[in-house]
Parts: structure tokens; C-alpha cells; sequence
């Protein structure tokens, strides 16, 4: 019974990866990154025009799409001779 009083209020507050502000519970499902890593909203998007309220991501987004498009989408190759079967 002592050791659940001891620990309570002990949990590790999760905090933005740039300006290590602490992210809420709701934040940390909306603003995590393809890359993995928790972000405030303010840091959430990577690489955009303005470079002070962004992270640098590590995720490749342009091969993950063409991949998911490969995937989804397969290639048809219709037969060239009509008539055979």
C-alpha cells in the first residue's frame, strides 16, 4: 500500500522534442511524427517556410507514398492479340 502512494504523481511528463514544453495527452497522439518523435503543436509540421516553429524530419514521406501508391494501384497489362484466350 506505501509503495503506491510513493510513486503517485511520479509519472514522466512527456515534452516537445524542440522547446521541451510539456504535451498533454491529447497533443501526444495528434502531434507525433511519422518519425516517431512527440511534438508540440507549434513544431509538429517538418520543413516548412518558416524554419524557427518546425522539426527536422528524418522520414523519407516521398518513397512512402510512391510506395503505398505502388501498392494500391498495380499495373494492368492487357493483352496485345485479341481472340486468344
Amino acid at each position: 500500500m506505501t509503495e503506491n502512494v510513493e510513486n503517485y504523481g511520479t509519472r514522466k511528463k512527456i515534452r516537445c522534442s524542440v522547446c521541451q514544453k510539456v504535451v498533454n495527452s491529447v497533443e501526444q497522439v495528434y502531434c507525433k511524427c511519422r518519425c516517431g518523435i512527440i511534438y508540440c503543436p507549434a513544431h509538429r509540421f517538418p520543413g516548412a517556410l518558416n524554419t524557427d516553429c518546425t522539426h527536422k524530419c528524418d522520414y523519407d514521406f516521398k518513397v512512402t507514398e510512391r510506395n503505398k501508391l505502388r501498392e494500391f494501384n498495380p499495373r494492368i497489362i492487357v493483352d496485345k492479340v485479341p481472340g486468344r484466350v
